[in-house]
């Protein structure tokens, strides 16, 4: 999945809808460097363990890890490769607040004004 054209979303029944629509469930990875066990989507198909987890405790952690969901809005299902991954919830704010998309106009009007304080200096 692109960073560019993931869609990322803090909507729990979007998420919730996405995932399983492609026969995902909500998981926890069993081992982690961390105490924490990071969130997870099982889509049947990862070789590494996963515990199955209800909704209920997956958005609980969610939230608490202050996360966003990104995902490929054009992927049928996890075997076109990484279609999903969760980010960091306030450096994707701007695009959550954009209905989840990237705002291409206002990074090539950032990319106009650095053109123009190049071109003064």
């Amino acid at each position: 999945m692109n960073e560019e054209t993931g869609v990322v979303t803090i909507d729990h029944d979007e998420i919730r809808d996405w995932v399983e629509d492609r026969g995902g469930r909500p998981a926890l990875a069993l081992e982690s460097a961390t105490n924490e066990a990071p969130l997870r989507i099982d889509f049947g198909t990862s070789t590494e363990g996963l515990r199955s987890v209800s909704w209920e405790e997956f958005f609980k952690r969610f939230e608490a890890g202050d996360l966003a969901f990104m995902y490929d809005p054009d992927a049928s299902d996890a075997a076109s490769g990484t279609i999903c991954s969760f980010v960091d919830r306030m450096e994707h704010m701007d695009r959550i607040e954009n209905g989840g998309e990237k705002d291409v106009e206002d990074e090539e009007f950032n990319d106009e004004l650095e053109n123009i304080d190049e071109e003064e200096v």
